[in-house]
């Protein structure tokens, strides 16, 4: 598969997220890791979108454990793979109720985007983050008003997301 067809696959596939249609997205990444020889990291961005789409049907455990399995080697997982696993990941381990773990995929996240241009993952980052501090930390007004200054930035960024669509 060359970069561009993997490419204009992997922004239908993730467009198929955004509509909330997960089946489809799980039977399209199986097909094609099932049929095609490809890179490592290739099959590592499509298997992030399975983790995804795992998650928004509430498959927790096994969402966690492919994003673990496909974060094991670091090597061949790319930095939108990694944000997306660990979105995934802050989301589920607060379902859990796991504020440590939640807290340590949120780092990780806040650490990629000190150094990368924010995109619509950064919004998501955002939203996990407050809901962090909502759900997991109630009761300390320093995070209530944290939480409301990530909600205004996040509706700004996505202003900005519609404005250039």
């Amino acid at each position: 598969m060359c970069a561009q067809n993997y490419d204009s696959i992997y922004n239908k596939i993730s467009e198929n997220l955004l509509r909330f249609e997960s089946t489809i997205v799980i039977k399209k990444v199986d097909s094609i890791l099932g049929e095609e020889k490809i890179p490592d990291i290739v099959k590592n961005d499509l298997k992030s979108l399975r983790v995804e789409a795992l998650a928004q049907l509430s498959f927790f455990t096994p969402a966690l454990k492919l994003a673990n399995e496909i974060l094991s080697n670091k090597n061949n997982v790319s930095e939108k793979a990694e944000i997306r696993i660990s979105i995934q990941k802050a989301l589920i381990f607060e379902f859990f109720g796991k504020p440590k773990e939640t807290i340590l995929e949120l780092n990780r996240l806040e650490e990629i985007y000190k150094n990368r241009e924010k995109d619509r993952f950064y919004g998501q980052y955002l939203f996990r983050k407050s809901s962090y501090y909502r759900v997991l930390k109630p009761g300390c007004k320093k995070r209530i008003v944290w939480h409301y200054t990530m909600l205004i930035k996040l509706q700004i960024l996505v202003i900005k997301i519609n404005t250039m669509m």
